[in-house]
């Protein structure tokens, strides 16, 4: 944990395995659990190069999120502690699998080039170039997603 002048950083990294998976496994796994304060907004940024990750991120205020991925699994839960979320999500050749409340207002802003997503299966419409909820301007709470992926696959999900 290092602080930096009003900013705490958590720095996450594994050692690279040069192992040989067989069907798809390997003998190595790494696992980290993370707990942050609840009572606080908090700016969060992630940069996760090959791993699978779950970031269950319901129970904390968040005011912006930034998640670079590379050839990753990311699951990431939302929940409705704040009223205004700021997310950008880069991403290389990762599967990204987002789980928002059905009280949550979206609008995605999605550039992707060879990249799949389930935005108009699960009821967003388009809106002035981009994807939006029909409970947007009436959700008390809200989150704009702005998404760059080169050959990705981008899912929301309700809860």
């Amino acid at each position: 944990f290092i602080v930096d002048d009003d900013r705490g950083r958590i720095k996450i990294k594994t050692r690279d395995n040069k192992s040989i998976g067989v069907f798809g496994r390997t003998k190595y796994k790494n696992d980290a659990r993370v707990f942050i304060v609840d009572y606080l907004p908090h700016d969060l940024d992630f940069d996760i190069a090959a791993a699978r990750v779950e970031l269950d991120l319901s129970q904390l205020i968040i005011k912006k999120l930034k998640l670079e991925s590379g050839a990753a699994s990311v699951d990431l839960r939302l929940g409705c502690l704040s009223n205004n979320v700021s997310i950008e999500i880069e991403s290389g050749a990762s599967r990204v699998f987002i789980e928002v409340p059905r009280r949550m207002g979206l609008e995605i802003d999605s550039e992707t080039a060879l990249s799949a997503n389930n935005f108009k299966d699960v009821g967003l419409t388009g809106y002035r170039g981009k994807y939006r909820s029909d409970n947007f301007k009436s959700a008390d709470c809200r989150a704009k997603i702005a998404i760059e992926s080169g050959v990705s696959q981008i899912e929301i999900e309700y809860y």
